[in-house]
């Protein structure tokens, strides 16, 4: 007996690119994040934009991307324990 796989077809229904800043580093450079159905495919920097680089992103903001999906990434707050190991 053979199971035929339909190919499912990913449908876009939400394409644009969002303007915000980076936050890696003091400079706070402008950056525009290309969202592709909920989720950011690219990150480029605002080539008008007055701040940070100007225009350009360094190697963190580029890095940005894989810091947003990192599987180890802590996505909720941590619950502190100090106290009651009786440190203090």
């Amino acid at each position: 007996m053979t199971k035929e796989v339909k190919a499912k077809k990913t449908e876009i229904t939400d394409d644009e690119w969002v303007l915000t800043q980076c936050h890696r580093c003091m400079a706070e450079c402008g950056l525009r994040a290309h969202r592709v159905n909920g989720v950011v495919v690219k990150l480029e920097g605002i080539p008008d934009s007055s701040v940070g680089s100007r225009g350009g992103l360094c190697p963190k903001g580029l890095a940005e991307l894989q810091v947003l999906y990192d599987p180890n990434r802590v996505n909720v707050p941590l619950r502190r324990t100090i106290l009651k190991k009786g440190w203090a």
